[in-house]
C-alpha cells in the first residue's frame, strides 16, 4: 500500500469512531457494522465501556446476501423503525455502517 492510502484509511477510521461517539454521547442507539470481526468486537467493547448502547454486525457491504442479512438485524432491533442511515462506503475498501435510533430521552 502506498502512503496515501493508509492515510486516507487513518482518516477514515477517525471519521467512522468520531460518527458513533458523538452521536452515542447524545443517547442516541446505535447498531454499525464492519467486515473485520475483531476489530468490530474491540471497538464495541471500547464503547460499552464508555456506557454508549452500541451493537454490531460483521458484514461486507460489497455482497448483496450480507447487506439483506444486515437490514433484516436492523428491521429486528429497531423494530422496524428507523430513523437515520449513515454509510461510509469508500470505493473498495471497508465498509462501514452506522444505523441509529433516537431514544425517547434524546
Amino acid at each position: 500500500m502506498t502512503d496515501s492510502f493508509e492515510y486516507m484509511l487513518l482518516i477514515l477510521e477517525i471519521f467512522r469512531h468520531a460518527i458513533v461517539e458523538e452521536l452515542a454521547g447524545f443517547g442516541v442507539i446505535i447498531h454499525t457494522c464492519a467486515r473485520d470481526e475483531a476489530h468490530l468486537n474491540e471497538c464495541l467493547s471500547k464503547w460499552k465501556n464508555k456506557g454508549f448502547q452500541v451493537t454490531g454486525s460483521v458484514c461486507d457491504v460489497s455482497s448483496w446476501t450480507e447487506r439483506e442479512k444486515l437490514m433484516q438485524t436492523v428491521y429486528s432491533l429497531f423494530d422496524a423503525k428507523l430513523s437515520i442511515l449513515v454509510i461510509n462506503l469508500p470505493i473498495s475498501f471497508d465498509c462501514f455502517y452506522v444505523i441509529l435510533r433516537k431514544t425517547d430521552q434524546v
